[in-house]
């Protein structure tokens, strides 16, 4: 993943709100999933509070290490593959990363900046695309996991 700094930043210093408060953040997280995306709500079969509480805490690892990938990229594979055994599919990506920036202008106090949504556009492209890749093989996430669109 190649973030500047200033974006690394702006990630950063955004992801406070969310980890200021977990649990509003991924209920806001998980509506705007499903209203986006009916058809993954059945993916979710287990307690979906604790599964906020792994979403939210798993982003604070990302945010944490975003600028070293080599630590970042085991745990990143990893969690690819388990997310195929849920029955995440490829064409799931953009629409959690469309919920996740929904979630960051929802959380955001002041408004989430253009350039802030932007960073964390990037960063999503590029974890997302490593996951697709790691998951269904290098060419399955050409073009897929970009389209964000909050």
């Amino acid at each position: 993943m190649r973030l500047d700094e200033r974006e690394a930043d702006l990630i950063r210093e955004s992801f406070r709100g969310v980890a200021a408060d977990p649990v509003r953040a991924a209920e806001i997280f998980y509506r705007r999933l499903f209203e986006a995306a009916p058809q993954v709500r059945p993916l979710f079969v287990g307690d979906l509070a604790r599964q906020g509480q792994m979403l939210i805490s798993t982003l604070g690892v990302v945010v944490a290490q975003m600028q070293r990938w080599d630590v970042l990229a085991p745990m990143v594979e990893d969690l690819a593959l388990r997310h195929v055994a849920y029955g995440v599919q490829a064409d799931h990506y953009p629409v959690v990363g469309g919920a996740l920036v929904a979630m960051l202008h929802d959380m955001a106090r002041p408004a989430l900046a253009a350039e802030t949504e932007a960073a964390w556009a990037k960063a999503y492209a590029a974890l997302s695309s490593s996951m697709i890749a790691a998951a269904y093989g290098p060419a399955a996430g050409d073009g897929v996991a970009t389209r964000t669109g909050g």
